[in-house]
């Protein structure tokens, strides 16, 4: 990161969390930095382990 951005930096990951990355709901179908974040990657795992787990129902 530039050294003149990191000042600026500071806000916007505050903003973020305000906004995207709310602590009872967070909007990670919006977020654009989910390949750092390992809440992400762990419910994504999960969500995963669960819709391949699950039978297919056809009617």
């Amino acid at each position: 990161m530039p050294e003149e951005t990191i000042h600026v930096a500071h806000h916007w990951l505050i903003l973020h969390g305000r906004y995207i990355c709310v602590a009872r709901s967070p909007k990670c179908s919006i977020c654009e930095i989910t390949s750092f974040c390992k809440y992400y990657q762990n419910t994504n795992k999960i969500t995963k382990i669960f819709s391949d787990s699950e039978p297919s129902i056809k009617k």
